[in-house]
């Protein structure tokens, strides 16, 4: 599942066209703007830096003895602590006693466990490389990087925007954004390197189960709570420990780029600035792009039941979760399915209201095997 939705970030990156500052760079003269692939490659030197000089509390996300601390005592990002193991001279920092305990002390861009790479995503017409960690991959339903997100996270900066410096001076600095209450939020697009590390993440497993949907395709599709009602302390409730926990390092170019943030905490992004984001992924609500009735996601899905985000049924260069009409035929999508609501209430979006949500029926008025919205040779109702 991991190197297909790879393979959704990737198209996704190139197609869609995710807002990019990288084009826009308003702030600064166009002269000024540095070389894309230059600045490319001093980020990942300087995100290679930061992996070396740090570790962090790696022990407190294994299951040690029978012990696993997300699950028994309800760890989530807010518990990763990274400890620095290299001065700015390169001399080796020994761990403390109480830090021994929490943490093997391997440098992080050696922990080959909980360390992962994507090499080769395309942006802005270079190749990127993006590492994240990976310490709790999630139990529930897969993300993409065109959907909304249910998460808590915590961004902070790191290194800083000169051309020049040193490996050893480059540290984690200033958290700059933070949500310790879940979210929901989808304009983390405009920071694809995070929405590309999130899609490789699951959600929690539902309290509830739907056990009423009997289609596999509408059970993967439709969304439940997730949350228990706090209505006594006016929280969100409890909450499976079986969501996604995860740490991007997100390069300037696949950020903000040349483009300065002024954030509403003063703490203000400059241009050609790295970032971290540490997160605790709850849930995902899949959506559907091109307005056609179809969730996007079941545009991706093939019959074997795989993701394969370039379906191009009419080969006209859109694929079909972004494409009104699927198989070129001047007849709209939407016209050729069966949008229903027929199924139990549910809580779509986690936000405590139930409702009933749009089901899609699938059509083969002439019995060819081909659904009719795929099929060139019929158009229903012409």
């Amino acid at each position: 599942m991991k190197n297909t939705f790879l393979y959704i970030n990737i198209l996704l990156l190139g197609v869609l066209g995710i807002s990019s500052c990288q084009q826009d760079d308003v702030n600064l003269p166009e002269s000024s703007v540095r070389d894309v692939q230059t600045q490319a490659n001093l980020d990942d030197q300087k995100i290679r830096a930061l992996l070396t000089n740090y570790t962090f509390n790696d022990i407190d996300f294994e299951v040690i003895n029978g012990v696993d601390k997300v699950k028994d005592s309800g760890y989530t990002h807010e518990n990763i602590k990274f400890i620095r193991i290299k001065d700015t001279n390169g001399t080796t920092i020994s761990l403390t006693e109480d830090q021994k305990e929490v943490s093997t002390g391997t440098p992080i861009i050696n922990n080959t466990k909980f360390l992962k790479v994507i090499n080769n995503v395309p942006f802005s017409g270079i190749n990127y490389k993006l590492y994240y960690l990976q310490l709790r991959e999630g139990e529930g339903k897969p993300v993409t990087i065109i959907d909304p997100t249910l998460n808590t996270y915590k961004g902070e900066l790191f290194g800083d925007s000169r051309t020049s410096f040193t490996a050893n001076e480059v540290s984690i600095t200033t958290v700059f954004d933070e949500f310790e209450t879940p979210v929901w939020t989808n304009e983390l697009t405009e920071i694809p390197g995070f929405r590309q590390v999130l899609s490789n993440f699951k959600t929690v497993l539902p309290i509830n189960k739907l056990d009423a949907i009997e289609n596999t395709n509408q059970k993967l599709v439709k969304q439940c709570q997730v949350f228990s009602n706090d209505d006594d302390n006016g929280g969100v409730g409890t909450v499976d420990p079986s969501y996604g926990i995860g740490v991007a390092f997100v390069p300037s170019g696949l950020a903000f780029f040349s483009n300065e943030q002024s954030l509403v905490n003063g703490n203000n992004i400059v241009p050609y600035q790295n970032l971290i984001y540490s997160f605790t992924l709850f849930n995902t609500e899949y959506t559907d792009q091109d307005n056609d009735g179809i969730p996007s996601l079941l545009e991706m899905t093939t019959v074997e039941g795989s993701i394969d985000p370039t379906i191009d049924t009419d080969n006209d260069g859109l694929p079909d979760f972004s494409d009104d009409d699927d198989d070129g035929d001047g007849r709209l999508t939407i016209l050729e399915v069966e949008v229903m609501d027929n199924l139990p209430d549910i809580d779509s979006n986690c936000d405590g209201v139930f409702t009933n949500d749009n089901d899609v029926e699938f059509l083969d008025e002439n019995g060819n095997g081909i659904f009719d919205h795929l099929d060139n040779t019929i158009r229903v109702g012409f």
